[in-house]
């Protein structure tokens, strides 16, 4: 976990061309990871207290294609709105960050550090990710394919529950009404649920101060022609 500052230039916003963004961008990537922007490592596993990277771009690994998969997990009892079986990971509550798309990410991630190291047998380490109110450490099978039954093992950070998850097409996505339900995040407030000020905060209107009397030369125009309009 980091804090990155965002880069602001002296006098305010600054527009970069393409290559100073780049350049830029590489030299904040190596500030904080202390790697260069395409350099591979060994899996986070073997690398305990230092940064990670395939040296590639998610997008750029064989096999991604987010839109078209699902992540789910499997559930031996009915709890919580679910029933046994496998049901789809969901969105982040408080945050809505997509639980899936950073799922894929770190199997793919997973994947790639198996197929390139010597043995498929070796541990990629635990991998952090929050799904609906809880939060998991996910431990992938090395060995598991794209078309793999299963992928590997989640367990509540909370509870210390395990259960097997699986990597599958949007055609097996449950459909059951928990998982098809919206989910909004929790992080900012309805409308409905704001309380209204009270009476010493409320904001406080001056009423609009009374017209001025209208000149004696007026008011003997006004007389002249409501005359004028009796006859």
């Amino acid at each position: 976990r980091s804090t990155v500052s965002p880069i602001v230039a002296q006098h305010g916003m600054c527009i970069f061309d393409c290559d100073q963004a780049g350049r830029v961008a590489e030299q904040r990537y190596k500030d904080v990871t202390g790697l260069t922007l395409m350099e591979a490592t060994d899996p986070p596993s073997l690398r305990p207290g230092q940064w990670a990277s395939t040296g590639k771009l998610c997008i750029q690994l064989e096999g991604f294609d987010l839109p078209k998969v699902m992540w789910q997990f499997h559930r031996t009892n009915s709890a919580d709105g679910y029933g046994p079986g496998w049901h789809n990971y969901a969105p982040d509550p408080q945050t809505g960050a997509d639980s899936v798309a950073i799922v894929e990410h770190l199997w793919h991630q997973n994947r790639h550090w198996a197929q390139a190291g010597s043995s498929n047998t070796v541990s990629m380490g635990t991998r952090l990710v929050r799904s609906g109110k809880f939060s998991y450490a996910l431990d992938f099978d090395s060995c598991a394919m794209a078309d793999a039954s299963e992928h590997g093992m989640q367990t509540n950070s909370k509870t210390n529950v395990k259960r097997r998850v699986r990597r599958v097409g949007l055609a097996k996505a449950c459909q059951c009404q928990r998982c098809t339900a919206p989910k909004r995040p929790t992080c900012a407030p309805s409308a409905a649920a704001v309380p209204p000020l009270p009476p010493a905060q409320a904001p406080q209107f001056a009423e609009p101060p009374p017209p001025p009397p209208p000149s004696a030369d007026v008011s003997v125009q006004l007389f002249a022609l409501l005359a004028l309009s009796e006859h």
